[in-house]
């Protein structure tokens, strides 16, 4: 029976309990799994629940700042167990039944040309409610994927994304983070860098992933499901104030942006990891404007882009 690990990175949620709880009573092979979960947190949570020789909990405090969400992510594959195929989810997730043994189905049934893909999309939405139930036909009711690249800035802008199709497959250059399957020779040739910020990750992950060689594909499925608006039953934003742009942190995680930021420049110009062709051809295929594949010196403060995401540069909160 093929192993799956599940790797869920989280930072203060208060969804993050109920999000571990969820993908594991939704399971079907749940001796198949194996859970990295990397915590930042003020409470340490009762995980019990998942026997102990299948679960790895590093549970951290909020006393610095450690490298956000990649960082995290990172340490969560740094597992010493064996393992056929990785799955990558954000904190605020709920699951449908069987959404273990469907990920594989699903990957097993693309892969006829033994050629090198991950699966990776936006889940489709739910939303709890002001009594804290949760709907499961919010905004998006299919899994959504990057699919407009024209107007995208690398680390200051994300793609725009069309809702698919129950079961459509749509060839994809986005590697999004909250849905991400794939097999353990992704990891091993690709992986996830620690050194990405919030603003950096998706887009070095995507560059890296096709300067690889392997292919993002992104299916149609109500497998998953994701708070995207992150809105809690009390009317807060978590986005809003649990976030180290929000909080004690904020000056290290400015920081960390700024360095990421001008990192990516480099990257995307041929100067590290990925070389110019590969990084020109990536560009030129998804559509994105192939003058970021020219170094552009402090790159952090070369454009600003309205409206942005929390937690974008350049910084706003000064």
């Amino acid at each position: 029976m093929k192993k799956i690990l599940v790797s869920i990175a989280n930072y203060c949620d208060p969804e993050f309990y109920s999000t571990v709880f969820s993908l594991w009573d939704q399971a079907k092979n749940k001796d198949s799994l194996y859970f990295s979960i990397v915590s930042e947190d003020k409470k340490e949570y009762d995980l019990s629940f998942i026997p102990k020789e299948q679960l790895l909990y590093r549970h951290f405090d909020l006393s610095e700042y450690r490298g956000g969400v990649c960082w995290a992510r990172n340490l969560a594959t740094q597992v010493d167990v064996d393992y056929d195929y990785f799955i990558q989810f954000d904190s605020h997730t709920q699951a449908s039944l069987w959404w273990d043994i469907l990920a594989i189905k699903r990957y097993e049934k693309l892969n006829t040309n033994n050629e090198k893909f991950i699966i990776a999309y936006a889940p489709a939405d739910y939303e709890i409610r002001s009594d804290g139930s949760i709907n499961f036909n919010a905004a998006s009711k299919v899994s959504m994927y990057g699919s407009y690249f024209s107007e995208l800035v690398p680390g200051f802008k994300f793609p725009g994304y069309s809702v698919l199709e129950i079961d459509k497959i749509v060839r994809s250059y986005w590697a999004t983070c909250c849905y991400l399957f794939a097999p353990k020779q992704w990891v091993d040739e690709v992986g996830i860098s620690g050194k990405e910020s919030f603003n950096t990750e998706e887009f070095a992950l995507s560059l890296r992933t096709y300067a690889k060689d392997w292919k993002i594909y992104s299916i149609g499925t109500r497998d998953v499901f994701h708070n995207q608006s992150h809105r809690q039953a009390n009317g807060s934003i978590t986005r809003e104030t649990l976030r180290p742009w929000a909080d004690g942190r904020k000056e290290f995680y400015w920081k960390h942006v700024e360095e990421a930021t001008n990192r990516l420049s480099s990257l995307m110009s041929g100067s590290l990891d990925v070389s110019k062709e590969k990084s020109y051809n990536f560009f030129k295929e998804s559509g994105i404007s192939t003058k970021y594949t020219e170094f552009i010196p402090d790159y952090v403060s070369h454009i600003i882009v309205e409206p942005r995401p929390l937690g974008l540069p350049p910084r706003q909160d000064k």
